[in-house]
């Protein structure tokens, strides 16, 4: 059974306008997230000509942030239900085994969205090293590293998660429990390690294709790989910096207020870790930055293909000059 009067301490922490603020915006923006995110995936697959590895890897990523904001969202009206209508004393506060379903996918989404930004520069990686065969002879790479992504994000929820003691007591359902703070904080380290090796591998085969496209030394189909690779390596630079930036800031923060939890009070704790749960915004800023990548290529595409007409309506006119310039010679 809950105490009474151990729900009505924590109670404090949920209740508190500051905290409520944080909750309601950062669930406003799961809501606009949920529904932006799907109309986006749809014109990112079916509006570019990116390779095929490419999508399945960026669908992956559309695919956890749609689940994260269908589950964030439904965390909040879970908890607003409890709010408005409390059944006892300690209707709002929950045993983690309560909380298991959000805890179980909210943080399998931050696994997923980490190892999706490393596959996709793997991937990158390989297209590079593979400059002349990537084309035609490694179409299962994307599915293959898609279902590593998922598999491996499953494990590192599953491992994170293994201490979590049933028992413990919870007023959000959007984190992890205390009782997991060894293995949750440790897994946060690793995947701050894997996004800083990430961010340096991409920056370096921007580089390194860049430097490729300008020496001329190789035959004209290579040159068009490294051209197509270099612009999708270009498109995603701003999605991969925001990604790196976004997540460093969660990552690291999640880290340094769990290392310090017991120097803070309850309400300063639980407001802090609310506060760093910024991963809504990180799913509106990667739809924001796709949308505008993807007006910016289709105006690319319909300038490029307007200046092919173009020229070709030039040629029309100056051959339908030239023979009526010849008509008029031979008077016919």
């Amino acid at each position: 059974m809950k105490d009474p009067m151990i729900c009505a301490e924590m109670e404090k922490v949920p209740t508190d306008p500051l905290y409520i603020s944080i909750f309601s915006f950062y669930t406003l923006s799961f809501t606009l997230s949920l529904f932006i995110t799907p109309v986006v995936w749809y014109r990112f697959c079916r509006r570019t000509a990116f390779h095929i590895n490419v999508k399945i890897l960026i669908s992956v990523l559309f695919i956890f942030g749609i689940i994260s904001s269908a589950f964030g969202l439904i965390n909040y009206l879970f908890h607003m239900y409890h709010f408005v209508f409390p059944s006892n004393p300690c209707s709002r506060i929950f045993y983690a085994s309560e909380c298991a379903w959000s805890f179980y996918s909210l943080t399998c989404c931050i696994f997923g969205f980490m190892l999706a930004q490393a596959s996709l520069t793997i991937e990158r990686l390989i297209a590079t090293y593979r400059l002349r065969t990537y084309e035609k002879g490694h179409q299962y790479l994307g599915p293959i590293m898609a279902t590593i992504v998922v598999v491996s994000a499953i494990c590192c929820v599953v491992w994170g998660l293994a201490e979590m003691d049933p028992k413990e007591l919870q007023y959000q359902c959007g984190g992890v429990p205390v009782s997991t703070k060894s293995r949750v904080v440790s897994m946060y380290k690793i995947m701050l390690l894997v996004d800083v090796l990430a961010i340096m591998a991409f920056g370096l085969c921007y580089c390194y294709n860049r430097r490729t496209l300008k020496c001329g030394r190789y035959e004209l189909s290579v040159r068009y790989q490294v051209y197509e690779n270099l612009r999708a390596i270009r498109i995603f630079v701003p999605v991969v910096t925001a990604h790196f930036i976004i997540f460093g800031l969660f990552l690291m923060g999640s880290i340094i207020i769990r290392e310090f939890r017991a120097s803070l009070t309850p309400k300063a704790y639980g407001i802090g870790l609310l506060a760093l749960y910024i991963i809504p915004f990180y799913i509106l800023t990667m739809c924001t930055l796709l949308f505008v990548i993807l007006r910016k290529e289709s105006n690319r595409v319909t300038s490029f293909q307007a200046a092919i007409a173009e020229k070709q309506n030039e040629k029309e006119q100056q051959a339908e000059t030239y023979f009526r310039s010849l008509r008029h010679q031979w008077g016919t």
